[in-house]
């Protein structure tokens, strides 16, 4: 991390807030995203995650309310959340897949960390919405993550061609 983070205990030293309380800079979540992406690999090549750790976070709880036709698998595990998009069956854009193999750290009022390990992008989200969870927001926040993917993805093959 570049700047301190801070950490929010119930009980200081006695007792964490499980799920919230850490704070840091945009940037700081943003190489906290990059270690997750690289499945807990930091840059020096030393493995922090147990192997097989975001595989396993990430293999979707099929807890009563979670299933829905976009997510027919469930959306939750260890904090990381599935955040389908909808497209009713067709996808001629290609973000249902992307949004298939991402998965995402959300806040109730807009904070988000959006981690594609398919495509290797990381999105750092810092909002203020007034109100917590406002409907629609959420699969709009997952239809920008996957557009910005595809956008990526297309200047790369764009810049691969003309190599």
């Amino acid at each position: 991390m570049e700047r301190e983070g801070v950490w929010q205990a119930l009980v200081p030293g006695r007792i964490d807030m499980g799920g919230h309380g850490f704070n840091a800079t945009l940037r700081d979540w943003g190489r906290f995203g990059l270690i997750v992406e690289r499945g807990g690999l930091l840059s020096d090549g030393t493995q922090l995650l147990p192997e097989g750790w975001i595989k396993e976070a990430t293999t979707w709880i099929r807890a009563r309310g979670s299933i829905t036709p976009e997510a027919p698998d469930g959306q939750y595990g260890y904090q990381w959340w599935y955040n389908p998009v909808e497209g009713g069956g067709s996808d001629p854009d290609g973000a249902a897949a992307i949004a298939k193999h991402s998965f995402w750290a959300e806040g109730i009022y807009g904070q988000a960390l959006a981690i594609d390990p398919v495509e290797h992008v990381v999105m750092v989200q810092w909002s203020a919405w007034p109100a917590a969870d406002p409907a629609g927001m959420e699969e709009e926040m997952a239809n920008f993550f996957a557009g910005a993917v595809a956008a990526l993805l297309g200047i790369a093959a764009h810049l691969v061609g003309i190599a």
